[in-house]
């Protein structure tokens, strides 16, 4: 029987798990986006699919990037399995954004869907450890233009972000 002590040393939980979705998405999403524009090259329609630094990947919505494309993952809720045994189960609810920005609203729909896709791919159905990626949906947000109107050269800049609702299985023995 766990101490009161040793009980709480070894869960992480939701603090594990946001690191892991983060590192699945620093390891793949990239490679994911290069399928991704590989598959639409021949559209005729030239959207710019640029990849996303390491650094570029939060944990926080407090931070307001100033040059997308970004993703933030977001905890939102933990739910405990209480049937579990000698282990901590729970299932986190969690949200990955993709922020990105263009000078065309019609070309920032399509690049909007393409990085949602190219996060899809990065998570759904993958695996850390102990730690599962669903992705049971994707929401589209409107198009907003950028905060101090203009770009560098006098354009007007656009912004849509792609929210995937993740479900995050973790399994950690005691």
């Amino acid at each position: 029987m766990p101490t009161a002590v040793n009980r709480f040393i070894p869960a992480r939980l939701i603090e594990e798990a946001v690191d892991a979705v983060i590192s699945l998405l620093r390891s793949g999403f990239n490679n994911a986006l290069v399928a991704v524009r590989r598959e639409y090259d021949n559209d005729g329609l030239k959207i710019n699919l640029e990849p996303v630094p390491d650094n570029k990947w939060y944990d926080t919505e407090i931070v307001e990037p100033l040059q997308p494309p970004v993703g933030f993952v977001l905890a939102d809720s933990s739910e405990h399995d209480l049937t579990a045994q000698n282990t901590a189960a729970q299932t986190h609810r969690m949200v990955c954004v993709m922020l990105v920005e263009d000078i065309e609203s019609a070309r920032l729909n399509r690049k909007a869907w393409r990085y949602g896709l190219a996060a899809w791919y990065a998570l759904h159905d993958m695996a850390i450890e102990d730690i599962k990626v669903l992705v049971p949906s994707i929401d589209y947000s409107p198009i907003y233009t950028r905060r101090g109107a203009g770009a560098a050269g006098g354009e007007r800049m656009f912004r849509k972000d792609v929210s995937l609702s993740l479900a995050v299985e973790h399994y950690e023995r005691f």
